[in-house]
């Protein structure tokens, strides 16, 4: 079955199809990893390859990218950025805009699998065989 994302207006009763589905998306949506929002934007993760930003009041597609790998873990938001990790263990760092801007792109050792975790100033990777603790001071 084809992944779908809805936005529905909350306050209805009973059968809502028809009288609170403000929009919904078939195009480039993923069945693992969560959509992000952030601003008025949401970051849609296909789990092949296709990283989507849409306009969250329309659902319209801003833009979308093809991107390295397979993807299981939903892309997280942190200190300005969007950080999208893949089963090779790549995770791409992009900057939350109407236009694709990749600010960087880092390797570890194995496979992530699971959603990177915040705490304070500090990024949590959990891969395939090591959790990673990556901290600004």
């Amino acid at each position: 079955m084809k992944a779908q994302l809805y936005a529905i207006e909350l306050g209805g009763k009973g059968n809502i199809t028809k009288s609170h589905v403000l929009w919904k998306q078939r195009k480039q949506m993923g069945h693992r990893a969560s959509p992000l929002i952030v601003g008025d934007y949401i970051y849609a993760l296909k789990d092949e390859s296709i990283l989507s930003c849409l306009n969250k009041k329309t659902g319209d597609i801003k833009w979308s990218q093809r991107i390295k790998g397979k993807f299981s873990a939903s892309p997280i938001y942190a200190n300005g950025h969007i950080y999208v990790s893949n089963h090779e263990g790549v995770t791409i760092v992009i900057k939350p805009s109407t236009a694709f801007e990749q600010v960087s792109e880092n390797k570890l050792d194995s496979g992530i699998m699971a959603s990177l975790a915040i705490s304070n100033n500090a990024l949590f990777i959990r891969t395939t065989s090591h959790i990673y603790c990556i901290e600004t001071n």
